[in-house]
């Protein structure tokens, strides 16, 4: 076969170079320019690595909640005010675990703080597992409660105002 006929069965896609038009790189090459195009479309809707604090703090003022949780204000103790927001997972699932522990690292990595040690027993009959970080602003609290009667394990994020 010469060349030029071998050229001719062969094109230039987005400037990787020549793929030919049949054979196992056909699928291939879409594929790749699939996700090149989910990619560049997804580029602009991606998440503040704070999102959920954020609107954690101002969910009283936005009534917006985080992940589509479910969330509800309440008066702490001296008048503090309060938010409370959980999401609800299957019984002591991975992705609860992933979660909570992915709640938590966004509270530290976003907020400054001192976070107690939680040695403190708790009388829960399932389990229950909370992180805390104390800072200027107020109190960031995530926890992960395993709900053995109804079948669920519930992360919940939490912060009480100071100022």
């Amino acid at each position: 076969m010469s060349n030029r006929r071998h050229a001719s069965r062969m094109h230039s896609s987005f400037g990787f170079g020549i793929v030919p038009k049949t054979g196992i790189f056909r699928p291939l090459l879409r594929q790749i320019n699939l996700f090149a195009l989910l990619a560049l479309y997804s580029i602009p809707v991606l998440a503040d690595e704070c999102d959920r604090i954020t609107m954690l703090e101002s969910y009283e003022t936005s009534a917006v909640s985080p992940d589509a949780a479910i969330c509800e204000t309440f008066l702490g103790l001296a008048g503090a005010k309060g938010i409370s927001c959980f999401w609800s997972f299957s019984y002591r699932s991975d992705n609860a675990e992933l979660f909570f522990r992915d709640a938590w690292l966004e509270v530290i990595r976003c907020r400054e703080g001192i976070s107690p040690s939680n040695s403190d027993p708790v009388n829960h009959p399932d389990s229950y597992y909370l992180q805390e970080l104390i800072t200027v602003r107020g109190t960031y609290r995530v926890s992960k409660k395993d709900k053995s009667q109804k079948n669920q394990t519930l992360v919940v994020v939490g912060f009480v105002n100071h100022e």
